[in-house]
This record gives C-alpha cells, structure tokens and sequence, in this order.
C-alpha cells in the first residue's frame, strides 16, 4: 500500500489562473474561499469589531442561511482578519462532528485554543473528572490520570493542600494527581504567583468546601464562570480596545439534538454559549466582577467578589449555521438568565446567494469569461431560496460549476463545455449538476473514486492515496491525490480547530470530506447494491487500517458496518459498551459514545425499527456514561427515548414501549434529582407520568416482575416530589410512594428476588421516614416501620456480601434514629458514651417499649 502524507502536497498548477492583482490562485481546499470577493459588509463588521474602542458593545453575530451559502468560508475570511491583530487570542470550534461532546468539553477547546494561564477553570475541571472517575467506582481518578501527571508539580499548590480545611482530602488527591499535569510550562510562573495571592488562595478553600459533592455540583455554571474569571484576569489586555479574545462557532445547526423542543434545545444544548459571552466582561475599575447577580456571572462573581453590572464585553463570540437562533423570543429564551433583547446580545445576519455582481467577479477569478458560459453558470447557480425577491446566486453550485468547466478545460486543451449543457439544467438542482460535473471528468475511474468518497464520513491522506495504490509509483499516485483535492467540494476537516501532532508524526496528516451537499447529492443517486458495495469497501479498508478496538480507523469500519448491517453493528457496539463499563474504562466508554455522530442517528426521527432499538441502547450507556456532566447526559438519553417512540408505539409494538416509557421514567427521574428547585420537581412529575404510562401495559398478570420493577421506581419518583413539595401535598405524595414500594413487594419477595427485595424495602423504609418528618400526628409509627423496612434490608445486605448497599441501609437506619432522638448528634453520642444498650434503652422508651433493637 503505498502511504502519503497529504499535508506534505505541493499544489499542482493547472494552467494560468490568476486573481485580480495578479497573484496565483491556490487550489488547496482550505483556500477555496478566497476567490468568493463578497461579504465586504461582515468583514467590515468584523473589523469594525475586533478594533472597537473599549468599552464598546460586542454583541454576539450569528451568520445564518442553507447550506452552501459560504458560511464556513465566511468564518475562516474572518478569522484571517483576527489572525492578523497582534495579541488576540482566537478559537475556532466546529459543531459538525463534534456535537456529541458536553459543554464541558467545548469549554477546555475553548480553553485550550485561547492559551494562557486559566487556574480556576483547570483546577476546578480536575476535581470534576477525578468525581467523575470515583462515581464509576475508580476512586480518584487514579488509573486514568498517574500518567498523565508531570515532573513539575507545584510545591506552592501541595503547600496549600496541606492547609486545606478537614474533608477536603478528595480535593487533595485529585490536584496531587493532576496537578503536574495542569500547571506546567511557561504558565507555571504565573499560576504560582496567582495561588500564592488572596484569590487563589481564597478560590482553592472555597473549592475544597464543594468537592465533596457529586460531580454535578460544581458542573453547571460554576465551571463557565471560573473560565470567565480567568479569561477576564490572563488573557492580555490590547490598549484603548474593548475585545481580547474571538471565538467563532460553526455549523450551529450540529448542536441541536432531536426529540428536543426550541425551549429544551436553548437550555440543555445553546445556553452555555450565551452564558460564556454574558459572564466575559471586564471587571469594573473599583467595583466587583460585572455581570453581577445572574446565572454564570453571578457564579463568577461569588468567587471572585460581587460589584455592580456593567456591560462591558471583552470576548466576542461569531456564530455560523443554517437555522436563524431564536434567543430573542421571550417565550423561548426564559430559561437564559437575560432576556437578550434587554442586553443587546446578539445581531443575526441572513446569509443568502451572491449577489449578481459578486457572482460574476467570482467567475472572473476562476478565469470564466465567456458571456454564454457565464449566463449559463448563473442561472443554473440561482439561489432559490432568496426571501427578497432579489437575484442571489448559490455559492455551491458556483464552485461546482466552476469545477466542471476547469475538468472539462483539462480534457479539451483549454476549451470551454458547450454552455448548452449547462441550460439543460434546472435552477438550483444540487443532484443535476453534480451529475453534470462527473461527466466532465476525464475518467470513470475517477468519477467511481469520488462516489466512493462521498460514503465515508471522513477520509485521510492515507485513504485518500489508497484510491489511486493500483495506479503506480508514488508521483502518480500524488497527482491523482491533487486531482481530487483541487475540487472546491472538498473540504479539510481539523480536531477542535488544531493539527493532530500525532497524526502527523505517524503520517496520517490533516481529514477530509466531501461537502455534505455533495455527499447528499451522490449518495442519494446511489442504488441499494452500490450503497452496499461502497459501504462493504470501506468496512474492509478501515478494518484493515485499525490498529486498536478503539481508533479512528476502528469507529469509521464500525459506521460503515452500520450503515451495512444496522442490527450486527448494533450488537457489537452494545457488547463492547458493556465490556468497557465492566471494565471500568470509563473514558473509552464516552469515546465510543461518540461512534454514533456520524450515523445522524440522535438528530432526525428515527426510520425503523433498528434505529428505535439503537437511540434505546444509546441512552442506557449516556445513562451509565460517567463522564461528562450528568445533567448533558441525562438530557440525551431522554431525548433517544423520545426519538425511539416514535416508532415504539403501543398498538404495534407494546413491549418495546413500556420499555422505553419504564427507561424514559429513569432518566427524567435521575435528570430531576441533578436538577434543583422547581424545574427538577417538574422533571419528577414527567417520571412519575412515564411510568405510569409503562404499567398501562407491564401488568402484575402479564408481566410481573417488570410490573414490580416499574412500581418500585414509580415509588422514587413519588418519593422525590414529595421531598420537593412539602406540606400537606408533599405529604400525600409520599403516602403514594408508600403504595408503589409495598406494591412491588407483592411481587419482590424475600424468596424469590431477594436482592430487588432488599432494594424496595431500603426505598420504602427512606419513604417512610420523610413522611413521618411531615406527620407530627403519626411520626412514631412512620419511624416504626422505616425502621423494621431498613433492618430487613440489612437481612439481605449484609456487609460480608454487599458492603456497598449495606452502608446504605445502614446510614438510612442512623436517619431514621436521628429523627427519633433530635439528630445524628445526639445518636453518635448515646453510642460513643454507652454503646448499643445504651441506645436501645432511649430507643425502647421512645417507641413506649415496642422493640427497637439498633444493629
């Protein structure tokens, strides 16, 4: 096989092609955009932006319109102009492939492209993963990070360690672990100065006071704000000048997630990106953190001190996608912590067709002059979809039709297609002139590559090279490469908006795709057969690159078995999820997560049964998936069941929909305990209806243990509104849960299931004791049978067999005592002081002799 390294490629000349002040034009991909002259109006915008005085506003821009408008290539002739501003940091994220990822992720992108010190967000994301690591039963994140861990650990961070307060030993751990990782390098003189002073040393104790808790406890906006702060405090300051730092955002249209209606989709996918631009304002001169009371700032600001609100934004955020952002709608943006009309927030731009003159100074700059061939190539290019009435002319179709007259130039010494061929053609047809260009190829072979290529999701270099391996040495196989490459719908693809050092030191170099409006056009004029062909080829070829279960060459072989043979992949995708969760490997788990992105599988409803069953599997694994926040997690796993019933319904299908009714039920109750006040008592009366909906059809005759399973957490949700409500409500609720456990028992009995048995009476006995903490009336027989419920748990899960759930039963039964007696305080001490029988003497007289025996 003969391999290449595609990034090493000098671009082939292809005749005499200049630009208007006389400088060769490059056929590289990633410079297709230069030759499109339009879009003065958003440079000049950007500009106008990027050297705006200080304190100016710097509203976020969102660019929008369909596909092929030039968006992507509007992004990159916008950050050149950043690129050319001395000491202004610029990171670059791509939706399209990436949107499986947590807003966590995307934030440590966005951290790490800007550069520089950020203490606060590292330390605060390395406690999180080391949580993460001790929720999947990996206590501190040890095996996943040791390695990780450099020679230059900070003595000035282990000094703080040693004075952090009494149960702060996680937080230790965890920055003995990582911090030789995080604060390395050139930013180690910094970092140490930082700790050394009264905020670090404040923010390190603040964080040792919320480490002890689940990892979504500081997850949420607490994570957003520590980047805010020290984006405000380390990124460099450009004199008299407002903005310190771009990020632009394309492809915004990949973030979305089905099942998700406009309000969901803002607040558990978009409101991240509205928070970063909200809490990045400068601190004001004397006064406290801007951005004041609210959502990340206000996070940013406890940790940093509070001030008064002031608008005055440092980092400007640029978006690109299809769909215009429906922020500005109040009914749909209550969840953002701003109305953003009241703020100023955000400028949307349609980005529609070229203009007629911009059109036409394109094709002068790909060398086009003919006047037929030229009038051809716009009407055929017509925008469609131009909302004014006005000429707009498509920026795809442009480049393709210039593609097609530079092959058909190469085949026929210089001369140009018969413009005829190009009236035959209906405006604004993609799959026609995509047609038309591969039959301006001077080959079929090379047509057959590029339908091949429009099947992969991505190529490489070296996959890209395989095409041509049967064609002789090296150079010819390079100028076959070059042939491909030249097309203007070929596009590079870049991890997080950086170079892959290790790609490239192993030869692979930068991915590829083909435009997904090509790709659309080919694949869709493909029969079943070739579509299979095409697929089993490409199975082939990455099963043969891999090198490990896990690598790239391994998930795309994985997407072309998918796209192949949807119920093998799916089997062998669920066997090697479990086999990493049972192996506590959990973050190849998430890595394989990301496996489905390509499939498109979460973003669209599904066509059958195979991908109802596939969304139903996904969000069990984001259900067990312990990396990441919980809250995203949990928030996609109920988004795939919902998906999945679209096809799962009850008259065709009723098994498989209790099912996933029952699953539903989990993740909206699990989503609403991470979820706080209001918002999570709702997500419990969402659980509460999804298992009612399943017992409509897991009956106790039909099917009783699934009739069990489901009353038991029908229980739990109960039990966690009653919680939420209190009073007399909260109280009813609980008797209801109450109902629920002692249903299931009559199908969970010691006997029979004795483990799913001990489980229900531990919920019961917790059930018990919160409603006899809202019954003053009846608290003392509540808290006697809590009591006998968690002692019969603890028949069952005895520490020898169950140390796990037996401490559970265990600290429920100290509740339950402590409830009797006036605190835990007050149980710790009669034991410490007297023992059991000391204990048991309080507790017989409280119970007025009834039988109360502690373990």
């Amino acid at each position: 096989m003969v391999r290449l390294a595609l990034h090493s490629f000098a671009v082939m000349p292809r005749g005499p092609k200049h630009s208007s002040d006389g400088k060769a034009l490059s056929e590289a991909p990633t410079e297709n955009f230069a030759r499109f002259t339009n879009r003065e109006r958003e440079q000049q915008l950007m500009r106008d932006r990027i050297h705006a005085a200080a304190g100016s506003r710097l509203p976020m821009l969102m660019f929008y319109g369909v596909a092929g408008q030039g968006k992507t290539w509007l992004l990159r002739r916008l950050q050149s102009l950043v690129d050319q501003v001395k000491d202004l940091p610029l990171a670059r994220i791509d939706f399209d492939g990436q949107s499986s990822k947590s807003r966590n992720e995307w934030l440590a992108s966005i951290r790490r492209q800007l550069g520089g010190p950020a203490p606060r967000f590292d330390l605060t994301r390395a406690v999180l993963s080391g949580q993460a690591f001790e929720v999947a039963g990996q206590p501190g994140g040890a095996a996943a990070t040791a390695a990780d861990v450099g020679e230059s650990a900070m003595a000035d961070l282990f000094g703080l360690i040693e004075d952090l307060p009494a149960g702060a030993g996680f937080l230790a751990k965890a920055l003995r672990l990582v911090g030789g990782r995080v604060f390395a390098g050139a930013e180690v003189k910094q970092v140490r100065g930082w700790l050394k002073s009264e905020a670090g040393r404040s923010f390190v104790q603040n964080l040792a006071a919320s480490a002890g808790g689940s990892p979504d406890d500081l997850a949420g906006e607490f994570l957003l704000g520590m980047l805010a702060l020290d984006l405000a405090e380390f990124l460099p300051r450009r004199e008299d000048r407002a903005c310190r730092a771009v990020v632009f955002l394309d492809t915004f249209e990949h973030l979305k997630r089905g099942g998700l209606d406009a309000t969901q989709q803002i607040d558990e996918r978009e409101r991240w990106i509205y928070e970063l631009w909200e809490a990045c304002h400068e601190k004001k001169e004397g006064g406290g953190a801007a951005g004041g009371g609210h959502g990340a700032a206000a996070t940013a600001a406890a940790a940093g001190g509070a001030g008064e609100e002031v608008w005055c934004p440092f980092l400007q955020i640029a978006i690109a996608g299809r769909d215009r952002l429906l922020w500005e709608d109040r009914s749909v943006s209550r969840g953002l912590a701003h109305d953003i009309r009241e703020t100023h927030g955000l400028e949307t731009h349609l980005i529609g067709g070229l203009s007629k003159e911009d059109a036409e100074a394109y094709l002068t700059k790909c060398q086009i002059h003919g006047a037929p061939l030229r009038e051809a190539i716009l009407r055929v290019s017509r925008d469609l979809e131009a909302q004014d009435g006005t000429a707009a002319y498509h920026a795809f179709a442009l480049g393709l039709c210039a593609d097609t007259v530079f092959a058909e130039r190469a085949q026929h010494g210089g001369q140009d297609p018969d413009p005829a061929t190009f009236d035959a053609l209906p405006p604004g047809a993609i799959e026609k002139l995509a047609e038309r260009f591969l039959t301006s190829l001077a080959s079929e072979d090379v047509a057959l590559k590029i339908r091949r290529l429009a099947a992969t999701s991505r190529f490489d270099g070296e996959a890209l090279a395989h095409q041509f391996s049967g064609e002789g040495d090296a150079d010819k196989v390079a100028v076959g490469c070059r042939r491909i490459l030249r097309f203007s719908f070929v596009e590079p693809l870049r991890r997080d908006g950086k170079e892959n050092k290790e790609e490239k030191e192993s030869g692979g170099g930068d991915w590829y795709r083909l435009h997904p409006l090509m790709s659309e056009a080919l694949e869709g004029d493909a029969t079943e057969a070739e579509s299979a062909d095409r697929n089993q080829y490409w199975e082939t070829y990455w099963t043969e690159r891999s090198h490990e279960p896990l690598d790239d060459a391994a998930s795309l072989a994985w997407y072309h078995q998918w796209r192949r043979d949807p119920l093998g992949a799916l089997e062998a995708w669920k066997a090697l999820a479990e086999s990493l969760r049972g192996e506590i490997r959990m973050v190849d788990h998430a890595k394989i997560l990301e496996w489905w992105e390509p499939t498109g599988i979460e973003k669209r409803k599904p066509r059958d049964e195979g991908e109802a069953a596939a969304l139903v599997s996904l969000g069990i694994e984001y259900q067990d998936s312990s990396l990441g926040t919980g809250a995203e997690n949990f928030a996609r796993a109920v988004a795939a069941y919902h998906n999945a019933l679209e096809v799962y319904t009850r008259e065709d299908l009723p098994r498989d929909w209790a099912m996933t009714w029952n699953n539903l039920g989990n993740a909206l109750s699990e989503q609403g305990r991470r979820t706080g006040g209001e918002a999570g008592r709702k997500l419990q009366e969402e659980a509460e209806a999804a298992y009612r909906a399943a017992l409509e059809v897991y009956t106790r005759e039909d099917l009783p243990q699934d009739w069990a399973t489901t009353q038991n957490n029908l229980g739990a949700a109960l039990q966690e509104q009653g919680l939420r409500t209190g009073g007399e409500a909260g109280r009813k609720l609980l008797e209801e849960a109450e109902a629920a456990y002692r249903a299931a028992l009559e199908v969970r009995t010691r006997e029979d299931l004795p483990q799913d048995w001990a489980m229900t009476q531990n919920n019961l006995g917790a059930a018990l004791r919160e409603w006899a903490g809202l019954d003053g009336k009846n608290r003392k027989p509540l808290l006697a049978e809590a009591i006998a419920a968690h002692r019969a748990a603890l028949e069952v899960w005895t520490a020898e067999h169950f140390s796990h759930y037996h401490a559970i039963a265990m600290r429920n039964l100290v509740l339950d005592y402590a409830l009797a007696l006036g605190g835990e305080d007050r149980v710790r001490e009669l034991y410490e002081t007297g023992g059991p029988e000391a204990l048991q003497e309080v507790l017989v007289e409280y119970f007025d002799g009834g039988e109360m025996e502690p373990d």
